[in-house]
């Protein structure tokens, strides 16, 4: 004397010497099924690459991503004999402030020492670019405020060789070339007064037909004479003078 409908049991109860006939229903109860999901959140690197002498060390273009310290540094050097385009990027979670200090050499960055400072403010892109640069440069990123972690990348393109300029010292021989000799004066000694002859020989010992110009100067206590004189001779020419 049962029956079953749905998720309702149903019972009837026939009682002929009453006439009457009873009917009872029973609902079936409902399971609810409770699903927990459990987030793993992986934990931030806030302990590496804390001084410049442990820096972490890009070979070439990548990144290091949920990092997390107070300051922590890297760098990256352009290959030997190359310079090349180089730019350091700073990606924060929106709720952090982390800032980028850089030095385009081998010295270490610091809050105060830097040759590139964006500072832009919690949750912004910093951007630090050299073009044609060639060595090593150092980034170092400390966190200014807030939570969370950020995204250092570092990318170096557009490299090519360094080129030399070497100067070449040359010496040219001029041609022109003479000289002074058997000079004598008469009469010597002289008398307060008296005129002094000079007698000298002028040579060309070049290779060019050259003029040469003579210039004389006579001073003392009681004369203060200059003159000049113009000259022209051949290759291994000479000529006397006498002034």
């Amino acid at each position: 004397m049962n029956g079953y409908c749905g998720s309702r049991f149903t019972y009837y109860v026939d009682t002929q010497a009453l006439s009457r006939t009873f009917v009872a229903f029973v609902e079936r109860a409902t399971t609810t099924t409770s699903t927990t999901t459990t987030t793993t959140i992986p934990q931030c690197d806030s302990s590496s690459y804390t001084t410049c002498s442990n820096a972490y060390t890009f070979t070439t273009s990548g990144s290091k991503s949920n990092m997390c310290g107070i300051e922590q540094y890297y760098k990256i050097s352009t290959p030997q004999g190359k310079k090349c385009d180089i730019e350091w990027k700073l990606i924060p979670d929106s709720p952090s402030d982390y800032d980028l200090y850089v030095k385009w050499d081998s010295n270490c960055p610091s809050t105060t020492e830097y040759d590139c400072r964006p500072y832009l403010g919690s949750g912004v892109t910093e951007i630090c670019t050299k073009r044609e640069f060639s060595g090593a440069t150092y980034a170092l990123v400390k966190k200014f405020g807030g939570i969370g972690v950020y995204k250092i990348e570092v990318s170096i393109t557009n490299c090519v060789d360094i080129t030399t300029t070497t100067t070449t010292s040359t010496t040219t021989t001029i041609p022109y070339s003479g000289v002074i000799e058997g000079l004598t004066a008469s009469p010597n000694p002289a008398r307060a007064r008296e005129t002094v002859t000079l007698s000298f020989v002028v040579k060309n010992t070049g290779t060019q037909r050259t003029t040469y110009k003579l210039v004389g100067k006579v001073e003392g206590s009681c004369v203060n004479q200059q003159g000049q004189r113009d000259i022209t001779l051949n290759p291994g020419e000479s000529q006397t003078i006498n002034v």
